[in-house]
């Protein structure tokens, strides 16, 4: 998991002058990245995007996070999420979707196709 729940975001963040909270309710919200210490302006889960131009001075950057990985033929499907979803969804939990609705589109499509 990246964003403010990486402790190197968080330290990035800080460092740069930001003020970031804990979550308010451990395992559904997200810490939040704020401009002042009394916790009133911006209040934001995010530390990268292209938006959000007001919280530039505390650690907020449109430099993305980018990891390459191999993709092999074992591999059946890629999931890109914003924090919107992971905020949510936990990886695998997100997997096991994608795997149940892959595999039942494949099925259907066979099906209709009398594959």
């Amino acid at each position: 998991m990246g964003g403010l729940r990486a402790q190197t975001e968080r330290a990035r963040c800080i460092q740069a002058g930001a003020f970031v909270s804990q979550p308010t309710e451990p395992g559904l919200l997200d810490a939040r990245l704020w401009r002042d210490p009394e916790m009133t302006e911006v209040g934001l889960t995010v530390s990268r995007s292209l938006g959000h131009h007001g919280a530039r001075g505390v650690g907020m950057t449109p430099e993305p996070t980018v990891r390459e990985l191999a993709l092999s033929v074992a591999d059946e499907f890629l999931i890109i999420g914003s924090d919107g979803l992971w905020t949510f969804i936990e990886p695998q939990e997100a997997v096991d979707i994608c795997y149940e609705e892959f595999h039942a589109t494949a099925l259907s499509v066979r099906g209709y196709r009398g594959v």
